[in-house]
Parts: C-alpha cells; structure tokens; sequence
C-alpha cells in the first residue's frame, strides 16, 4: 500500500512538473510571434493532457486547459477550439473548493472574457459575478474581473448597476496593487455612463481626469476614446475651444493605440467638429474615413457574432457529452455492482434515451434560433449599411448645398469690387465640383449598392426584371433610387444628372410602361 501510494504522489509531481513547464512556456511566449515554438507548445500540451487521468487529477487537467485555451485564443486565433478547452476546465473545476484550486479565479476570467469579447454579456456577466463573489480576498485579478463586470452592464446599456463596480475600482485600485492608470480607467467609465444617462455635466470631470491620467499611463485606446466623448460633450456647449483641444488629443492618442474603434470614434468627432466650425472639405474627408472604420468594425462584429453563434453551439455540445459521459458511468456501476438493480438500470437507460434525444431537440432548436438570428443581423447590418449610404449622399447634398450659397454669397462681394470676381470663382466652383463628383454613383459604387440593395430588398432587381424586361440600365438605377424615397434633387446628385432630367426619366418610364397620367410611378415600385 505504501509502495502504490508513492507512485500515485510520484506521478501527481511529474504531471505537475509538466504542466509548470507548459504554463511556463506560454507566459515566454505571450509577446512572441514565433509560430513554430506556439505550435510546438500547443502540441506538448496536448499531448501531455492525454496521459492526465481527468478524475484522478481534475486540478492538473484543468490548468493545462486554461494554459491551451490561452494559447489557442490569443496566440493562433483558433476560437471555437480556445472556448471548448475554457468549457472543459470549467467542467472540471466548477464543483473544486477554492482552496484546493487557488488558480480558479484567473481561469474562470478567462472564459467570462471570452464571452464578452464575442458580444455574449449575459454569459460573461453571470460567470464574472460568480468567481467575485468566491474570493473574499480581493487582489489585482479581482480588479479585471470588477471591470469585466461593469463593462457588462454598459453594454447593456444598466448604467446604474455599472457605476458601483467602476467606483470599487476607483477606491480599491491601490489596495489591489494596479496601476494608476486603472485610476483614469474606472474614472473614464464612469464619465462614460454618467454621459449615456444624459448627465454630461457631471460627466465633464470624471472624463478630464480620465484622460489627464490615461495618457499620463500610456493607455491610449482609453485616453482616445475619453478624449472624443469629452469633445463631443464640449460641442454639444458650443465650447469650440475645449472642443478643438480635446478632439486633437484623441487623434494623437488613436494614432499612438492604433486599434480600428478608437479611429472610427475619434473621424466621427473630429466630422462633428469641423462640420460645427464651417470647414465642409474636411468635415467631408473625416466623414468618409469614419465611414470606412465603421465598414471594417461592422466585418469585426458579424465574425464575433458568426463565433458567438458556433461558441453557443459549442457550449449545448460539451453539456450533453457531459451528460452522456456522467450517465454512461452510472450505468456501468450499476452493471458491475448488482443485478437486482438491473430493473432500475433499464429505467434508467429509458430516461437516458428520453433526454438524449430532447437534448438533441434542444440543440437542433438553438441552432436554427442562432442562424435565424445570424440572418436576422445580417438583414440588419445591410439595412444600416444603405441607410448610411443614403445618409452619406444627403449629408453631401446639404454640404454642396451650403457650398452654392457661400460661392454665391462670395460672387455677389467680389462683383461689386470687380477685381477677384473671375479667380474666386474658379477656384470656389472647382471645390464644388469635386463635392459633385464624390456624390456621383460610380460603376463601382453602383455595385456596392445593388450588393447592399438585394440584401434589404432580396430578389427586388430579378422580379423587376421579370415584370418590365425592356427596362435599360439606366432606368434600373432610377427604380432603386426611388424605392429609397430619394426625392429629385438627391437622385439627380447620385445619377449625375439634373432635376429636370429626373422628372423627364419619370414622364417617359410612365410612357414606355404604359401607364397612365392617374398612376403614381412610387405606387408601382413600392408594390415590387
């Protein structure tokens, strides 16, 4: 007895041993991009998980899963596989007592971030809560897990229950032993909740600090985002000054973090500002670049929602191979311990049967729910896309629009001093044209738009097609505009065209469709 005893402790120190070393390993190369030593890491990992026996050794099993769901998640980007190893520890740790498991408060980090990162708030939220509530002694894990928390609740938009946690963090961040930029963190969020409930006020102070701090610490993707708001709040005042100040200090520090958010954040402030200030060429330029980061965040967002959906999937997955796992064991003790049980074991197998295959209704259910929903955004997603779209081409309008009035205004002055009448036009109708021309459907805009277009209005162009074949080009392109109740003067910017030729188009489309005087053109389009 001694002898196996010394074995058993023998084997539980080398498989310890072992999995150090594989832990060891990731933290060396965590800012590595050497890709043959992560596969050679992820390999020895692997493979060291299948000499663990997971009943005997459910400590070691369930770090050397954190340490490969890390790897996976962080270092080749392999989702789905990262969140099945996180799913597994948690499996594996969730019934441990806290002592026997000290490393479970980073572990479980680990997946509730995972969930956030994905969009998945109500998993993240409820993993996050758990794990603080377990650790009575708070240290700088509890600071991220605290943040998770309150990051959660302003995403869905509960800004009063976000508060309190960004607050804990605010006292408590020097006991922890953080960093002091957590100081301009926690402050920043909660300038950030205090705005979104409409109290930019008080929220002006929380966020000047917040950012005086985070740039102080070099944390620029939160100092370019704080920056931004404050800017938007300070033109909302009519505060141009701030205003100027703060949206220059975004653009440096987005430029610093480089991350593709705090761009699109920062372009949309920056379009506000020169819009306010009269500077229509740039308001323009940073309009359209803000556009573009919005484009890349929308691609980002429906892959997180694509690995959210197949993480759900995932997740139904591993609980009913648990379920399977755990029944198919008790039904083996029951087979070896005793026949007289062999009625119940055939109760039990019915009962086994039954929930396998409402397991399997449940799944296939959440599955067609998960590609109903994956539809239903991506309906959404176009939709928004054609609306900013359009909203894109009316802003310009409005921008030529001013711009016409200025050059007149301008003709009008100079005509009486009759000096720079002629140069002043020129170089003021040659602004105009350039606004003219960026507001023209090119052959490639066209394509984005009819891409955009079939996805809102599915089919639209194939039965258009079908009922009016003799249709050109051209009058194709007039349909669509008006199916976006465009009026005339947006239409004829988009076409390249004037307002008279619009209406000329209306007058012989109803001609060559052969409708009469009483039909309304709108009315039939809206019917396709």
């Amino acid at each position: 007895m001694h002898s196996v005893a010394m074995q058993s402790g023998d084997e539980q120190t080398q498989l310890n041993f072992a999995r150090s070393l594989i832990r060891y390993r990731y933290m060396r190369y965590y800012y590595s991009q050497d890709s043959v030593a992560i596969k050679k890491l992820i390999s020895d990992a692997e493979t060291l998980l299948k000499s663990v026996d997971e009943k005997r050794y459910p400590v070691i099993a369930a770090l050397i899963h954190t340490t490969l769901g890390n790897t996976l998640n962080y270092k080749t980007y392999r989702y789905n596989d990262a969140f099945a190893h996180y799913l597994k520890a948690y499996n594996l740790y969730k019934n441990i007592p806290v002592e026997q498991y000290p490393d479970r408060q980073y572990s479980q980090y680990s997946i509730a971030l995972a969930y956030y990162q994905f969009g998945d708030y109500e998993n993240a939220l409820k993993l996050g809560k758990e794990i603080n509530s377990l650790y009575t002694e708070k240290n700088h894990t509890t600071v991220f897990i605290v943040d998770l928390i309150g990051m959660c609740y302003l995403r869905m938009e509960n800004f009063t229950d976000a508060i309190p946690y960004f607050q804990w963090i605010l006292d408590n961040y020097q006991k922890c032993e953080v960093s002091a930029s957590w100081e301009g963190i926690a402050l920043g969020n909660i300038g950030n909740a205090l705005y979104l409930q409409g109290r930019s006020d008080e929220a002006i102070n929380y966020l000047k600090r917040a950012v005086t701090i985070t740039m102080k610490g070099n944390v620029p993707d939160n100092a370019a985002n704080f920056a931004a708001l404050l800017s938007s709040i300070y033109m909302r005042q009519k505060n141009m000054p701030a205003a100027k100040l703060y949206v220059k200090i975004a653009l440096d520090e987005a430029y610093k973090s480089n991350d593709v958010s705090n761009y699109q954040v920062v372009y949309t402030a920056l379009a506000s500002y020169y819009k306010e200030t009269g500077n229509a060429q740039k308001a323009l330029h940073y309009q359209d670049s803000a556009i573009v980061y919005k484009d890349s965040l929308q691609k980002m967002n429906d892959v997180r929602l694509k690995y959210r959906g197949e993480m759900a999937v995932e997740r139904e997955r591993l609980i009913h191979q648990q379920q399977v796992f755990e029944a198919e064991s008790s039904r083996n003790i029951l087979i070896r311990n005793t026949s007289i049980l062999f009625a119940a074991l055939i109760i039990l197998i019915i009962l086994l049967v039954f929930n396998s295959r409402r397991s399997k209704f449940k799944y296939e259910k959440q599955k067609m729910l998960i590609q109903q929903q994956l539809a239903e955004s991506e309906l959404n997603i176009a939709r928004e896309q054609l609306n900013s779209f359009t909203k894109s081409i009316i802003e310009k309008n409005e921008l030529i629009d001013k711009a016409n009035a200025e050059i007149l205004r301008i003709t009008n002055d100079f005509y009486q001093l009759q000096n720079k009448q002629e140069a002043t036009g020129v170089a003021d109708n040659g602004k105009l044209k350039h606004l003219y021309e960026s507001v023209i459907l090119t052959d490639l805009d066209w394509d984005n738009f009819t891409s955009l277009f079939d996805k809102v209005y599915p089919e639209f162009f194939i039965r258009l097609k079908y009922k009016f074949p003799q249709l050109s080009l051209s009058e194709k392109k007039f349909i669509a505009l008006s199916k976006l109740k465009l009026d005339n003067k947006e239409m004829a910017a988009m076409l390249g065209v004037g307002t008279d030729a619009i209406r000329q188009n209306r007058s012989r489309l109803k001609k060559k469709l052969n409708f009469t005087e009483e039909v309304f053109l709108e009315e039939i389009i809206d019917q396709i």
